[in-house]
């Protein structure tokens, strides 16, 4: 049987998918692979801790968007993800991970028939942060 520990891509597809952020890193400790043999609990606890950190800002920054911010604002925590975007549902990556993304719904601020991003453009709704690879132009 391989000894590994808890890295960080499993780290961030199990607080992705438990919605536990924070309370990962308590339930990391339990169990049986999360740390390798021979090492402490402590260390793992500190390993796993370490690991976390990203997912709980992700969460925390991805809670606060709420609908009527602007593009603008969303911006100083996400940037746009490659790939062909459109202007009323853009994906954004985390400024500190290109692999966690959120989709973002906006009513678009005048003009609205042009194709260019604007940062006056108004949040409508956000999906909750997921796991992908990111798209390169």
């Amino acid at each position: 049987m391989r000894n590994f520990k808890l890295t960080l891509p499993a780290c961030l597809v199990l607080s992705a998918l438990l919605g536990m952020g924070a309370m990962l890193a308590t339930y990391a400790k339990t169990l049986p692979y999360a740390r390798p043999h021979g090492s402490s609990a402590a260390s793992a606890a500190q390993d796993q801790s370490q690991c976390c950190f990203i997912a709980v800002d992700v969460l925390k920054a991805s809670a606060a968007i709420r609908p009527g911010m602007t593009r603008g604002e969303v911006e100083l925590h996400f940037r746009q993800d490659g790939g062909t975007q459109v202007r009323d549902m853009t994906r954004y990556v985390f400024r500190d991970c290109d692999y966690i993304m959120v989709d973002i719904h906006f009513n678009l601020a005048a003009p609205t028939d042009r194709a260019a991003l604007s940062p006056n453009d108004l949040v409508k709704r956000v999906s909750k942060p997921y796991l992908a690879y990111p798209r390169i132009d």
